[in-house]
């Protein structure tokens, strides 16, 4: 069985949510109940190392003493990425500003991702047969009003301002290719924290 194999085998249902989705559902509840927001972070579930790793988080840390990376972890200032780098990231209460480190040539897209409070809470149950690598269960389908695009910039920097109606915003940064993915397998790319 190959990777694309295990892959599908993971996402038969073409609805059920994907780990981006799920971090706005999680955030979509917790800003509209004056909760923290979730941060997001890269990781890579490796079993070896013979292939590049699949994400990593980047932290922004004033030097690499342990207490000063888990300082910056405590206080947000890391991303998730799986092959772009921002080299600005900077929320001043209301508008987010971001600006890619340009490594090769682009063309790049910042999409500001965010939820409105009108958002439909709910989800539906759907039914996923079993498959090689899964058993049978039932997944939560969440509503498309939960992590929706706000806004979009076509370039290696873009900001966002937070409107009144606007829960949160967080910042996906995309080379743009042919087949590109519209959630976390996209890449490559990477993500800001969410910011309310």
């Amino acid at each position: 069985m190959n990777n694309n194999d295990i892959a599908k085998g993971f996402d038969e249902h073409p609805q059920g949510w994907k780990p981006e989705k799920f971090w706005d559902v999680v955030n979509a509840h917790r800003a509209a109940h004056d909760q923290p927001l979730l941060l997001g972070i890269g990781t890579d579930d490796r079993h070896s190392y013979s292939e590049p790793p699949k994400a990593w988080s980047v932290v922004r840390a004033e030097t690499l003493s342990t207490k000063n990376v888990l300082d910056a972890v405590s206080a947000g200032g890391f991303y998730a990425s799986n092959g772009l780098d921002f080299a600005e990231i900077q929320f001043d209460g209301k508008t987010l500003s971001v600006k890619l480190d340009v490594r090769e040539e682009g063309p790049y897209r910042i999409l500001f991702l965010g939820t409105k409070p009108n958002y439909d809470p709910s989800s539906r149950v759907v039914d996923v047969e079993k498959s090689p690598r899964c058993p049978a269960r039932k997944i939560d389908v969440y509503s498309d009003s939960i992590g929706t695009v706000l806004g979009s910039v076509e370039g290696t920097e873009g900001a966002y301002t937070l409107k009144p109606d606007d829960l949160y915003v967080r910042a996906k940064v995309v080379k743009v290719a042919e087949g590109l993915e519209s959630d976390w397998e996209s890449k490559p790319a990477a993500w800001t924290q969410p910011y309310n």
